[in-house]
């Protein structure tokens, strides 16, 4: 059966993790013998788009419509395709079978403002409308069964999302190069002890408790990867609590951010809800032990031995354990590297492009 592949997220983000996934995907289905195309809907500012190269014979070219985003994708097709689009999108074509890939369920836990409720709306309809679909955790199917219970009569898989190999640990001559690299580019590298926070900065991350913790510790420094730029509530935070004790790093390179991985007493990560959470994988793989709630996806990715938090003040009692126990850290290092090897990211990302085309073809065989 043919493959369409819906490239929509390339216009929705610049980066972030389903950016990641979905490049994977393609670059997988490159691989593949399988018949595949890709609608595709002109420029766009999306990190990981940049770095595929799509044969025009697989290309699909659609002008960006207005509303694209809550449209039907643009498909004529006289014969059977499946649609697998990148985010929650599908056809009404008679001759259309619908697979999609469910991520989390952020809209419909944090948001209930218009915008989360027309998400929540657009989430649902294509759930419905799907014939398969593919969850990235365990923890976001059993969302999905809750949410949406009448879903359990369809086919629903779990894969997880892999680490990208670049994320590993340095040696030392590995670091000093790098650090020189670092510095080289114009950035300033954290001297001493430091932890990091990646990414969003919405309540539900629980910056302001990293903040915290941080602050707590008078050598320890903060840095900040990401997440746009701070808001005046945080900038009055990082002013009150950690004066001069944190450095904000707009975006970072897979490269640059292994090093700090490297560097870095831990990854501060006490995320309330999470769909995945690839920074974990990354900084795990990278040797640098994560502090985070035992919650959601979470101990999935870490495994039953991996230390977590309980509650934030659990999390504050382990967080003063990671950074004065040798003996801890060095069991968390040797555990997230071990755990790494379950998240290949090429073995996990050919298993999901064998599962959509393993599908296209039994649905085929009804035609």
């Amino acid at each position: 059966m043919k493959i369409i592949l819906d490239n929509i997220v390339f216009k929705l983000q610049r980066t972030g993790g389903i950016s990641v996934y979905w490049a994977d995907l393609i670059r997988s289905w490159e691989r593949s013998t399988a018949e595949w195309s890709v609608l595709e809907y002109g420029e766009n500012s999306n990190l990981e788009s940049k770095n595929l190269s799509i044969p025009p014979d697989h290309s699909l070219k659609r002008k960006y419509r207005i509303f694209e985003r809550i449209r039907e994708p643009e498909i004529a097709m006289r014969f059977p395709f499946l649609l697998h689009s990148s985010y929650y999108r599908t056809s009404v074509h008679r001759l259309a079978t619908n697979v999609i890939s469910v991520y989390d369920f952020i809209h419909e836990k944090f948001r209930r403002d218009v915008a989360g409720r027309m998400f929540t709306f657009l989430k649902k309809r294509a759930i419905e409308n799907s014939h398969l679909i593919i969850c990235i955790s365990e923890s976001t199917k059993n969302d999905l069964l809750e949410y949406y219970p009448s879903v359990k009569k369809k086919s629903i898989e779990v894969i997880y999302i892999g680490t990208d190999p670049i994320y590993r640990l340095l040696d030392s001559n590995e670091m000093q190069a790098e650090v020189s690299e670092f510095r080289n580019k114009g950035l300033l590298f954290p001297d001493g002890h430091f932890s990091i926070f990646l990414g969003s900065r919405a309540q539900y991350k629980n910056f302001e408790l990293s903040v915290e913790m941080v602050s707590s510790q008078r050598n320890l420094k903060l840095a900040i990867v990401g997440g746009g730029d701070l808001s005046g509530k945080h900038k009055e935070l990082l002013a009150k609590k950690l004066p001069e004790r944190f450095l904000l790093f707009p975006s970072l390179s897979n490269r640059d951010l292994r090093l700090l991985y490297n560097s870095a007493d831990c990854l501060l990560y006490p995320s309330a809800y999470e769909g995945f959470g690839i920074p974990v994988i990354e900084a795990m793989a990278s040797g640098c032990p994560v502090l985070a709630l035992n919650n959601s996806s979470i101990p999935e990715i870490t495994g039953a031995d991996y230390p977590l938090g309980s509650d934030s003040k659990n999390l504050g009692i382990l967080f003063h354990r990671i950074l004065s126990d040798a003996g801890l850290q060095k069991e968390m290092r040797k555990i997230g590297i071990e755990r790494n090897a379950i998240f290949d990211r090429q073995k996990l990302s050919d298993k999901t492009t064998l599962l959509v085309n393993d599908f296209g073809n039994l649905v085929q065989k009804k035609y």
